[in-house]
């Protein structure tokens, strides 16, 4: 019998083993639910593990979430989701970038250098402040990868790179802002670590220390 054939051979006997009521159909049907179908599409799939994974960490914590609940919840199994990201590791660094993708997109679309500096600044605290409450799992990621020391954050480029415009805009903000005599100290919103901010973060304070560097958001 050639390789190939053995190999046939060995998927038929492990799909005839595996027990009636072990399918996810199965399942979703004895608790009343719809099961998520499972498409060729590799995007969908990778978006909707994404989807479930961000709600288990949010949820859960990096440390809590469980690899198990997540590949439920995305209607996948674990074997599809380590080949879609490779590890627990990989996946919280995607969930991240995806919830960092959201933000500055959506601060792209605030004009910051279309008004005056103390605008600007003003502008960008209060979306920062309307964005963590309209999207609570962000601020919960965040809180979780405060806990690990911004691992995740610092080895990703992906947000390095989407952080370089938003720090580059802030300091011409500051920079406007010293020209027209509006700050007397010299300060760099790219200077402190990139890490997460807590929620700690959010209470009143001035707002060049508020928003500080984006990595920190």
């Amino acid at each position: 019998m050639t390789p190939r054939r053995l190999r046939r051979v060995n998927q038929l006997v492990n799909i005839g083993a595996m027990p009636r009521d072990a399918t996810p159909r199965k399942r979703a049907r004895e608790r009343g639910t719809t099961a998520v179908p499972v498409t060729r599409d590799p995007n969908a799939n990778r978006a909707r593990i994404l989807e479930a994974a961000t709600a288990e960490f949010a949820r859960c914590g990096f440390g809590g979430a469980r690899v198990d609940g997540i590949a439920a919840a995305a209607g996948a199994n674990k074997r599809m989701l380590y080949y879609y990201f490779g590890n627990k590791d990989a996946l919280f660094g995607a969930v991240l970038e995806r919830a960092y993708e959201g933000i500055r997109a959506a601060e792209t679309r605030l004009s910051l250098l279309d008004v005056t500096p103390d605008k600007g600044v003003r502008r960008l605290v209060a979306f920062t402040w309307d964005y963590y409450l309209e999207h609570p799992e962000f601020l919960a990621l965040l809180n979780s990868e405060n806990l690990d020391k911004a691992r995740h954050i610092r080895g990703s480029s992906k947000i390095r790179t989407m952080n370089s415009p938003v720090i580059e805009t802030l300091r011409e903000i500051l920079r406007r802002g010293r020209r027209q005599g509006r700050r007397s100290r010299r300060t760099d919103p790219g200077n402190r670590p990139a890490g997460a901010r807590s929620r700690r973060s959010m209470r009143p304070a001035p707002a060049e220390r508020r928003f500080g560097s984006p990595a920190l958001r």
